[in-house]
Formats: C-alpha cells, structure tokens, sequence
C-alpha cells in the first residue's frame, strides 16, 4: 500500500507539470525537485540505490541535452526547454537504467508518443509558436514505466 502512494503522488504531481508546461509553456522547479526527491525515496524502498538512479536519471537525458546544447544553436532559437530536461531526469530516476535495449524501447515509446501529440496538436500551433514537450514526457513515461514488462 504504502508504494502506491508514492506513484500516486509522482503520477499526480507529472500531470500538474503537464498541466502547466500546456499552459504556461513553464514547470514549477520546485515540483520538479519534489518529485525528483520523491523517486529517490521510492527507489530505497524498492532497494534499488542512490548510484542506480544517479545513472538512470544521467543516461535517460544525454539525447536531450545534445538536442538543448547544439541543435539549438544550428536552428537558432530553443528546441528544448530546460525543464524538459530536468522532467527526464526526474522520470530517468524513477526508471532506472536497466540496459540499452530497454533505454532504446523508452525512447521508441517517447518518439511515437510525440509524432501523434504533435500531430494532434498541429492544427492549433502554428510554425512560431512553441509546442510543449512536457506532457509528450509524462505521457510516454508513465506508460513505459506500468507496461514496461510487456515491451520486453
């Protein structure tokens, strides 16, 4: 009982920072950290250590700090927010790194989630508006993460 809590709180407060990233094209920094605290104490009660969600949270990110860092500067204006970044790092902890194969099943997952979010969302953006990326996120996340074992 005591662990559906702790994804009842991080699946509610992953919806409120999908929420606001919608709305406001911003998430909270101090959500963010909450839930990144949050999953650290879930993960020790699952016994899984501090180390392995250190290094779920760094590997689960590397694509997107790449996509931060130089893609922006080849197209000359943010491709990526931030706190995208930081909400991978939160879901990378929660996840975990188990090996390449399910790292490449999470971003497959992510991918196809974000083609029909955009494609849904086409019609109300236009080529200069930003589209938020967070609920994409969450969205690909938290599905990955209760139906991991039947992509496997």
């Amino acid at each position: 009982m005591e662990y559906k809590i702790y994804i009842l709180c991080l699946l509610v407060g992953s919806i409120y920072l999908g929420i606001m990233d919608y709305r406001k094209y911003e998430m909270s920094n101090r959500v963010l950290l909450f839930l990144t605290i949050l999953s650290f104490l879930y993960n020790k009660k699952l016994d899984i250590s501090f180390e392995e969600g250190v290094l779920g949270g760094s590997v689960y990110i590397l694509p997107f700090l790449f996509i931060y860092g130089y893609i922006s500067d080849f197209y000359g204006k943010e491709c990526l927010g931030f706190g995208d970044i930081k909400l991978l790092f939160f879901f990378g902890i929660l996840l975990t790194y188990k090996g390449l194969g399910e790292l490449i099943l999470y971003f497959n997952c992510l991918t196809i989630t974000s083609l029909l979010y955009f494609l849904l969302l086409l019609k109300k953006y236009n080529k200069d508006k930003m589209i938020p990326f967070g609920p994409s996120i969450i969205v690909s996340s938290w599905l990955f993460y209760f139906f991991r074992d039947y992509f496997l």
